[in-house]
């Protein structure tokens, strides 16, 4: 016995085009740093001028006549952009705390991976004492936690064939020592 797909003999709405772009609340285009410019700048409370702008042309609605424009059109344009900020004031929550936890994921690799560095310094630096070899093969890496912090960054970055600009590598003065515990930038932000 074969099934057949039952179809609906409901009448559906269709919209049109301008109706769906009207309920759309997805981000528009990306303005040029002209057209943003051009843009007006309205003050922090220009939703509550506008409220009282409305309330206040309702009042003497018979007296103030504005060609294509209504007390309705401009509560309608208010209610957008208000609608618009809240969009974009969750989309921009849910971005920061996305950035926090990948520079957060970001922090505790760049930790593991340089105590990986540090492990390996500590088990061939008496091995480099004694074996020519070696010693040539890590002097990079001496060289590099023997020196100060900046210069060594700016030597690493000079050599590396990657782009690490934004990379701080952790190291000690001496390099036998373990390394000292570093406050990062991110780390004096609040926590979420």
């Amino acid at each position: 016995m074969a099934r057949t797909k039952k179809t609906s003999t409901r009448a559906g709405k269709t919209s049109t085009p301008k109706a769906r772009a009207r309920r759309s609340t997805a981000p528009g285009r990306l303005l040029s740093v002209a057209e943003i410019q051009r843009l007006l700048k309205p003050p922090e409370n220009f939703e509550e001028l506008a409220d009282k702008a409305i309330e206040a042309w309702n009042r003497v609605r018979a007296n103030v006549r504005i060609p294509g424009m209504s007390p309705g059109a401009l509560a309608g344009l208010v209610k957008r952009a208000r609608q618009r900020q809240t969009v974009e004031a969750a989309l921009r929550e849910g971005l920061e705390l996305t950035l926090k936890r990948a520079q957060h994921a970001r922090l505790i690799a760049d930790d593991a991976a340089w105590k990986g560095v540090l492990k390996i310094w500590r088990f061939v630096k008496p091995v480099a004492s004694e074996n020519e070899q070696v010693k040539n093969a890590f002097l990079f890496l001496a060289d590099a936690l023997s020196r100060p912090r900046a210069e060594a960054e700016k030597q690493l970055a000079a050599q590396s064939p990657h782009d690490n600009s934004n990379r701080r590598p952790r190291s000690t003065a001496e390099g036998d020592a373990e390394p000292k515990a570093e406050t990062h930038p991110e780390a004096t932000q609040t926590q979420q």
